[in-house]
């Protein structure tokens, strides 16, 4: 048998196959086209609802990307609870937080930063509201559980702008329950660290400045600090004693 009349007898076994199943492929290719369809929808569904959200808080805060311009909590809370997994409504959340702080009801914002958490936020959303969930203890003057959730923020986004701000807020919480020694090595380790923000590295300085003059039996171990701040920036690689 030739190579055509082999081509011919497969093409009419496959009309033969498709009479006898064709219910099958019908049924199957309009599986396909509904899950393609359904993605899409689903796509745009979240594409659409993410525009509604920005449109809903813009309405209410202007052109404030993360000011409330004198919304209330409630108001802001609002957008966040009917627009849910939103960018958007993740960031009215945080506001409403941040209002309600500004507001000195520390209980309230501390609800609003744990309702971020509770969601799925960007990484930069979420170690802004596990810091604003710390500062809320802090306020409420539950200390030991604030110092627990800065080192939270410290330890899990150290690249992030809040981490050498949780250092601080420690150091300062330390100062106050008279554990200066404990706030120097944070303040010296926040103003050395070589890749932190440099704002907070000179906030660091000046706080540990002050508290020398407050406890001038610090100022060696203080020093100590710089000093080896110099040697782990100056000191040269050993020489390679393969070629002397």
């Amino acid at each position: 048998m030739d190579a055509k009349s082999t081509q011919s007898s497969g093409f009419y076994d496959f009309l033969a196959w498709l009479d006898a199943n064709w219910k099958k492929v019908v049924i199957g290719a309009v599986g396909v086209v509904v899950v393609v369809a359904a993605i899409a929808f689903f796509k745009w569904k979240e594409r659409q609802s993410e525009i509604d959200a920005n449109r809903a808080l813009f309405s209410l805060t202007g052109l404030s990307a993360m000011g409330t311009n004198g919304v209330s909590p409630d108001e802001l809370a609002k957008i966040a609870q009917q627009h849910p997994n939103t960018s958007a409504g993740e960031r009215a959340q945080l506001l409403a937080a941040g209002a309600a702080f500004d507001q000195g009801d520390y209980a309230k914002a501390q609800s609003h930063f744990d309702a971020v958490l509770k969601g799925s936020p960007a990484a930069g959303f979420k170690a802004q509201a596990t810091f604003g969930v710390a500062a809320s203890l802090e306020a409420q003057k539950n200390f030991d559980q604030a110092i627990q959730k800065y080192e939270e923020v410290a330890r899990q986004y150290p690249k992030e702008n809040v981490a050498p701000q949780a250092k601080l807020a420690i150091g300062r919480i330390y100062e106050a329950q008279g554990k200066p020694e404990e706030a120097l090595k944070l303040y010296s380790e926040v103003q050395n660290k070589q890749d932190q923000f440099e704002y907070w590295q000179g906030e660091a300085a000046e706080r540990k400045d002050r508290l020398v003059s407050r406890h001038p039996e610090l100022k060696e171990q203080a020093n100590a600090g710089f000093t080896d701040q110099i040697i782990e920036v100056t000191t040269p690689p050993a020489p390679d004693a393969t070629n002397p």
